[in-house]
């Protein structure tokens, strides 16, 4: 075969030679990106019940995607459920940080005991200034 012509067996008369289509040409990615899901049951008003992760996130780098960040429970008991399952690094991404009552506290907690590496987060609503989170929390 010429080099960059692949034989088509489809081809009337003893087969002949046509240019890969793209398909054939792209390489294989080295890891093509994966979703796992986690499936929250409350038992009431800021009680989870239950947390499950649908998916697989084992010796995966894990992005967790949260709209309100507030008393930061969920997203700290779902940081901690990636690690257990054995997620390699569990980052989070946050719309609207509320950071209520115990929050920098919770988000400090998890990222010393490493179940979370770093938090992003919009600037939807004002946070507060650093010398509230350094009272509430040390240094973040």
């Amino acid at each position: 075969l010429v080099a960059g012509l692949a034989a088509d067996s489809d081809a009337v008369a003893g087969g002949g030679l046509r240019p890969p289509t793209p398909a054939e040409r792209a390489p294989e990615p080295a890891s093509a990106p994966k979703l796992a899901v986690l499936v929250k049951q409350r038992s009431g008003a800021s009680r989870i019940e239950r947390m499950d992760l649908v998916g697989s996130v084992e010796g995966q780098d894990v992005i967790l995607v949260d709209d309100i960040l507030d008393t930061a429970g969920t997203l700290c008991g779902a940081a901690a459920e990636c690690k257990r399952r054995g997620a390699r690094k569990v980052y989070a991404f946050c719309t609207h940080g509320l950071l209520s009552a115990s929050a920098p506290a919770k988000l400090a907690e998890a990222c010393d005991v490493g179940d979370l590496e770093y938090i992003v987060v919009s600037n939807t609503v004002p946070l507060r200034p650093a010398a509230d989170w350094e009272a509430a929390c040390g240094q973040l």
